[in-house]
């Protein structure tokens, strides 16, 4: 319709989110995070949240990875009997009536998943037995696939977490959506803290000499190092998805009125969209400089210095999303910076086209990031709250506006139309 705002749009899923209408997603998730809370779930601190955010959040990436609604359920209670990480038992593994109540509520299938992710040792039997099949090649990481899919059609062999003498066969798509779940928490609670313990990564323990198990929480909430090893994650799971899919299992949402299995050519395996849909990799090294350009713009000052100064802080913007072309946060405060420039610069008048086209260009690409990842990458503020950011920018730029010239107008942003 005529003066409908055209920028900042969402999809329908993603609004449901927002709103915390979790029901509209999947009707049995309002029930389980009632229970959740009433089992202490959301007293329990967990990283840069509560255990009941985490919860919730690695349940939100799931389903907007188009996951399987039983393992997106999964992901909403991975930890509840406790696991090889953390223990936070909420429910007792050991305990008919517990486990009855969980699948009351997700569903056999789920409660089934989420016991199997609490019963083997996730990182040492799976995430770094598999991603120690890739190697440093001249073009950076590399694994040979085919031995991976071999593998994964004999089925991984896991040892069980409390029983030493009895081991599991995981087929293709458990492992698979194991390692999409392991793509979700990671990316959810990993921030800068947890590598300043590590030594620098968190992904390279240096071991006790090199660990620093004194840093101050939450230290400077930098965005962590965990980008380049997910990106690993995402590629096995890939390969993952092709297995399953000759396996008649494939991972994700399947086409409506087809049954599982059948036909395969109907019943693809739907991948998390990061990373391109799971077929790029990023070096550590340029997600490391991508950082820290990234960060050096976000701390550098109150906003009152030279236009010539911001000039940099836009190269740098650029440069960091070159080298890591997978994150948001770097695209929207460019976005930001553009509404600055030129046109009336601080004073809040009109924007040249070149700049709002940019700028909203900008605030868009970060918009379209946010939506695919589900979570926050600079964990200072959460993801709600860069969806909103991004889409006040985005809608400011295509009406042509510049950026308020006044503190006053600046806090009065935050009007975003539908």
């Amino acid at each position: 319709p005529p003066g409908r705002m055209t920028s900042g749009r969402i999809s329908p899923l993603v609004r449901s989110l927002l709103q915390e209408n979790y029901g509209a997603v999947d009707r049995s998730v309002p029930a389980m995070l009632s229970l959740l809370g009433q089992r202490g779930a959301d007293e329990c601190w967990h990283k840069h949240s509560t255990f009941k955010q985490h919860l919730r959040n690695v349940w939100q990436i799931l389903s907007l990875w188009e996951a399987r609604p039983e393992a997106a359920r999964a992901g909403l209670c991975h930890s509840v009997y406790a696991n090889s990480f953390v223990n936070l038992k909420l429910f007792d593994a050991d305990l008919e009536e517990d486990r009855a109540r969980v699948r009351s509520l997700l569903g056999d299938e789920a409660e089934r998943i989420i016991l199997l992710w609490c019963t083997i040792d996730r990182r040492a039997e799976v995430v770094d037995k598999l991603l120690g099949r890739f190697s440093s090649g001249s073009q950076g990481p590399e694994f040979d696939e085919s031995l991976l899919k071999g593998e994964l059609e004999a089925g991984l062999v896991v040892g069980h977490l409390r029983d030493f003498g009895r081991s599991m066969t995981l087929d293709a798509r458990d492992v698979g959506e194991l390692l999409s779940f392991e793509m979700a928490d990671a990316c959810d609670q990993n921030f800068g803290w947890q590598d300043d313990m590590m030594g620098g990564d968190y992904y390279l323990d240096p071991g006790p000499e090199g660990q620093r198990p004194g840093c101050l929480w939450p230290g400077a909430s930098k965005p962590g190092l965990w980008m380049s090893t997910v990106a690993k994650m995402g590629r096995l799971v890939k390969a993952c998805a092709q297995v399953a899919e000759k396996q008649g299992r494939p991972l994700g949402l399947q086409s409506p009125g087809y049954p599982p299995g059948y036909p395969p050519s109907l019943n693809k395996s739907r991948l998390p969209p990061v990373f391109e849909k799971c077929s790029r990799l990023l070096l550590p090294s340029d997600e490391k400089m991508a950082r820290d350009l990234y960060w050096q713009v976000a701390c550098a000052g109150d906003g009152s210095l030279a236009a010539s100064k911001r000039g940099a802080w836009l190269e740098a913007l650029e440069e960091a999303s070159r080298l890591n072309p997978f994150v948001a946060e770097p695209h929207i405060l460019r976005a930001q910076l553009l509404l600055e420039r030129q046109g009336g610069g601080l004073n809040g008048g009109e924007l040249g086209a070149g700049d709002a086209l940019a700028a909203r260009e900008a605030a868009e690409a970060g918009l379209a990031l946010l939506c695919e990842w589900g979570t926050a990458w600079d964990k200072r503020m959460a993801w709600e709250a860069w969806v909103a950011w991004a889409r006040v920018i985005a809608q400011r730029a295509d009406k042509g506006l510049a950026w308020p010239g006044s503190t006053w107008g600046v806090l009065n942003l935050g009007l975003v139309h539908k």
